[in-house]
C-alpha cells in the first residue's frame, strides 16, 4: 500500500469511523397481492438493519383487489394492511401518503429486532417513467438525512445472514473514496428456501449470485482523493 493511501486513511478517520446511519429506499408498484407480501417481508428484514425506510409509491397498493391472486391471499392481510387499504380508496394523495408511512413504520415496529425510526413515503403523479421515478425516489430518501441508502426493489429481500454488524463494515471502510458497494442476488423458486440455478435465472451451479448491481451508496463524498484507479477481488 503507498505511503499517500496510509496517510489518507489516517487523516480521514475521525469522517471513515464515525457512527453511520442507513436508509432502505423502495419504489414499489405493486402488480399482484403478492408483491404486497413480499415488501411485507422485505421490510421485515430491512428493519433490523435500517435506520430509516423511505418507499415511493408508483400506484395505488388498492389496485391489487382487482389482481387473479387477490382472492387467494386475501386472508393474510392483517388490519394494519386493511387500514391502508381503506385510506388508499380515499383517493385523497395525503391521507395516501401519511397511511402508507404509517404502515410500513408499523410492519417494521413490530418486527423483532426494529432499528428503524424514521420513515418517509411519497406518491409518483408521473406517467411512466423509470429514470424520472429513480430520481423521485432518491428525492425523498434525501429528505432522511442518512449517511447511506440501499435500494431494494420490491421484490428483493436482504438474506437472512445480513446484519448490521456486517453492513458497518462496509458503511466503515476506512478509505473516504469508497461511496458505492454492488451487491448480488439469487432468484427464489416457490418458496424462500429454493432458488434457480439455471441461466438465465441463475448463475450455472456456480452459487455466486446470478445478477448484481450498485445497491449501496454514500449519500455525501468524504474525499476528491483518488487513491487508486481500479482494484480487483480476485
Amino acid at each position: 500500500m503507498e505511503n499517500n493511501a496510509v496517510d489518507l486513511y489516517i487523516e480521514s478517520e475521525e469522517r471513515t469511523q464515525a457512527e453511520q446511519t442507513l436508509c432502505v429506499l423502495y419504489s414499489f408498484r405493486p402488480g399482484t397481492a403478492r408483491d404486497i407480501l413480499t415488501l411485507k417481508a422485505s421490510i421485515q428484514k430491512s428493519a433490523t438493519v435500517a435506520d430509516a425506510f423511505a418507499l415511493l409509491l408508483l400506484d395505488n397498493p388498492l389496485s391489487v383487489s382487482e389482481a387473479p391472486d387477490w382472492k387467494e391471499c386475501e386472508s393474510l392481510f392483517n388490519k394494519d394492511d386493511v387500514a391502508w387499504f381503506r385510506e388508499c380508496a380515499s383517493g385523497d394523495l395525503k391521507k395516501i401518503r401519511k397511511a402508507t408511512a404509517g404502515w410500513v413504520a408499523s410492519v417494521a415496529g413490530k418486527t423483532d429486532g426494529n432499528m428503524a425510526k424514521r420513515v418517509e413515503a411519497s406518491l409518483y403523479e408521473g406517467e411512466f417513467n423509470p429514470e424520472l421515478e429513480q430520481g423521485k425516489a432518491f428525492e425523498l430518501a434525501a429528505t432522511l438525512g442518512t449517511d447511506w441508502v440501499i435500494v431494494l426493489g420490491q421484490g428483493e429481500i436482504l438474506e437472512a445472514q445480513s446484519d448490521r454488524r456486517k453492513l458497518d463494515l462496509l458503511m466503515t471502510h476506512p478509505d473516504p473514496s469508497v461511496t458505492a458497494w454492488g451487491l448480488s442476488w439469487y432468484t427464489h423458486w416457490d418458496t424462500d428456501s429454493l432458488y434457480r440455478i439455471d441461466a438465465p435465472w441463475g448463475d450455472s451451479g456456480e452459487y455466486r449470485g446470478h445478477e448484481g448491481n450498485i445497491k449501496m451508496f454514500r449519500t455525501t463524498e468524504l474525499t476528491q482523493t483518488p487513491i487508486a484507479k481500479e482494484c480487483s477481488l480476485d
